[in-house]
């Protein structure tokens, strides 16, 4: 969950913003909307007297400060609260006011009713009552107790958004501690106090090519879609559901997969997103060029099923039957999206009602237990216009004739089986023949 547009400007209008550095009620040096020095993990600079910073860098430092610092704050809890949208916004205004939920919640032991009774005595700044900290007491509870109505509905992520997102930070450089900032050299800095085994003076070199562009590593991917500042154990460790590698299936798109010091987003096909390392940046991958050990279901994410739209059927069939050339040939409870409700063995005969176009070249056909791609199947299909031949790759004669079965059949150029009249047959000089 992340701070919704109401939660922001809540948080704006008691903050203001200062784009000259000020000092506060307590005598700190603060500048944007309430950054202080204790905000260097974000800024990479000390916040010091006569210093000045653009609109732009104070909405960025914003930005970056919900995200890394007080999101995190107030999610640590929903595993016991639940918080819905407007309680989320008025904690996170409480922590970025405050710098922590824990005195509120009383580390999560205290209920709803009594976080709402301790909320107004947070009121205070230099052991005095402070009017300003009052009225935004007052109004962050004010959003606390309030419903969400339809309109506010949670600004909770699906699991189809967070691989559009994956894919499309592909090319994204790798630095040990991003999550989607862009570089800096204080940033370097700072992390190469905090890091100094990984940041070496060869990757530092490494690293210094991409200041001024996006980065992000391997979990820090997942946090720039999330918010927040987490690791790849704490994604493995707080999923809802955890299989064995060897268990994941095309039902698991949107999982995470995950080895010890590790993440990656599984897209489907057997593909990854992963930020593999400053050498690689972010990449697609094989799940099996990788020794994940297990696909996690991430907390967080929303992985219902998306309302499918409705099928446009077009009846066809096939008397005979329409061999299987694949292996195994998945069987979807819906074209192409749906989950896999069971497979047809490789050389089995399937019987068709009918088609659907999930594209102009891609057609899968309804069976009396799901839909499965045409692309893996040959036979002959009946259908209003008449009778054709499926070959495997959702391949077709046409304009030729072709022995089939022991017996030589003409198709016209879009494929149709001519029938019921005559052909004029010439062999040409290499004894080909064709229909004139």
């Amino acid at each position: 969950m992340r701070t919704s547009q109401k939660g922001i400007d809540l948080l704006k209008e008691f903050e203001g913003c200062a784009l000259k550095a000020y000092q506060d009620i307590v005598g700190v040096w603060t500048i944007g909307y309430g950054t202080t020095t204790a905000d260097w993990d974000i800024t990479g600079c000390d916040i010091v007297k006569g210093m000045e910073i653009t609109q732009e860098q104070a909405e960025r430092w914003l930005s970056e400060s919900l995200r890394v610092k007080y999101e995190p704050l107030v999610f640590m809890y929903d595993n016991i609260y639940h918080w819905n949208q407007n309680e989320f916004d008025a904690l996170v205004s409480f922590a970025y006011n405050l710098g922590s939920i824990g005195g509120l919640t009383a580390k999560g032991t205290r209920s709803r009713a009594e976080i709402a009774e301790k909320w107004t005595a947070y009121n205070h700044a230099g052991g005095r009552e402070v009017a300003g900290l009052t009225a935004r007491r007052k109004k962050e509870l004010a959003l606390f107790l309030s419903p969400v109505t339809k309109e506010e509905k949670p600004m909770g992520k699906t699991s189809a958004e967070l691989v559009a997102f994956a894919k499309s930070k592909v090319g994204t450089p790798y630095v040990y501690g991003a999550h989607g900032e862009v570089l800096t050299q204080s940033q370097i800095n700072a992390w190469a106090a905090a890091y100094p085994n990984v940041f070496t003076a060869s990757y530092i070199a490494k690293a210094k090519k991409f200041i001024g562009r996006e980065c992000t590593d391997c979990a820090g991917l997942l946090d720039w879609f999330m918010g927040g500042d987490r690791n790849a154990q704490y994604y493995r460790d707080s999923a809802v559901e955890r299989v064995a590698i060897g268990r994941l299936d095309e039902t698991m798109v949107g999982w995470a997969v995950w080895k010890s010091g590790h993440i990656g987003v599984y897209i489907g096909d057997g593909k990854v997103v992963e930020a593999k390392g400053i050498n690689y940046g972010t990449i697609i991958s094989n799940v099996k060029d990788t020794a994940w050990k297990e696909a996690c279901k991430l907390k967080g994410i929303d992985y219902s099923a998306p309302e499918q739209p409705k099928l446009d059927i077009i009846p066809c069939s096939s008397e005979s039957g329409l061999i299987v050339t694949a292996k195994s040939l998945n069987i979807r409870d819906y074209p192409k999206t749906g989950n896999v409700v069971g497979y047809y063995s490789g050389g089995s005969k399937v019987y068709p009602t009918g088609k659907v176009y999930v594209s102009d070249t891609d057609v899968w056909i309804q069976t009396n237990k799901g839909f499965i791609s045409r692309k893996y199947l040959k036979g002959w299909i009946t259908e209003q216009e008449g009778k054709w031949y499926v070959e495997a790759g959702d391949n077709y004669p046409h304009g030729t004739m072709r022995e089939i079965g022991g017996s030589v059949y003409y198709f016209n150029d879009a494929g149709w089986l001519e029938t019921n009249r005559e052909f004029t047959v010439k062999a040409a000089a290499d004894g080909s023949l064709s229909v004139q």
